[in-house]
């Protein structure tokens, strides 16, 4: 149900499951189903009473997302890699080969960059003219430009970003702080009998699902699609 608050979910009559929502227009009311797959993160307080009680409630992470259209200079990981600075100026066709076969990169806790990760977030001719010097110009015209994604703990600036690009235009640069609501939870062991997938199965069988259950132990969004489709099998 689109535009409407869950309250809860009970057992009624026949091994069946009433749910009990608020409309958009505050309107209250309640349905029953064979089966009910609640797929949101549970809420704090579900009425007091219900099956969706037996949810845990998940503690969200503050995460800043930046979206760059550019090319990554090499010379900024030559330098890491090393240990050490590198003050030789990338070519144009080192960052060309470079930004050609970097895909996805992963940082250590303890790593001295402002970011938590890097991935390729698609590759395409930006929209309209760079605003980058020359060389940069000659790169965008010549050769699809990688998107890339970037994840922070704190909001990365224009100065954040100089250091990593050798071409982006910061006028295309997205951004965007995942905070309340959140989108990523703290990954941490589920509590023994609660956050269950099944969080409740009728003698008539019928289910109460929560394929959210999995996003503690393991959020990617690979994971919660694989278990959306468990939760369709089941019923």
């Amino acid at each position: 149900r689109t535009s409407h608050s869950v309250r809860a979910v009970r057992e009624g009559e026949g091994g069946r499951l009433t749910l009990s929502y608020t409309g958009a227009a505050g309107e209250e009311g309640a349905a029953t189903y064979d089966h009910v797959i609640y797929s949101a993160p549970c809420a704090a307080a579900l009425d007091g009473g219900g099956l969706l009680q037996r949810c845990s409630l998940l503690e969200y992470q503050r995460l800043h997302v930046t979206l760059v259209w550019g090319l990554l200079d090499p010379a900024f990981f030559r330098a890491r890699a090393d240990g050490e600075a590198d003050d030789g100026a990338s070519t144009e066709e080192e960052a060309l080969a470079f930004n050609a076969a970097f895909s996805d990169l992963l940082t250590a806790a303890d790593a001295d960059v402002p970011f938590l990760s890097i991935g390729r977030f698609g590759e395409a001719a930006p929209p309209g003219p760079s605003r980058s010097p020359g060389a940069c110009d000659r790169l965008y015209a010549t050769s699809p430009t990688p998107r890339w994604k970037l994840f922070s703990r704190d909001a990365l600036s224009e100065e954040h970003l100089a250091p990593l690009f050798l071409c982006h235009d910061d006028a295309l640069t997205r951004r965007h702080v995942w905070d309340a609501p959140g989108a990523y939870p703290v990954s941490r062991p589920r509590p023994s009998g609660l956050g269950t997938f099944v969080l409740h199965e009728t003698a008539a069988g019928a289910l109460l699902l929560h394929p959210s259950a999995v996003e503690a132990a393991t959020s990617a969004m690979e994971v919660v699609a694989v278990s959306g489709a468990n939760a369709a099998l089941l019923v």
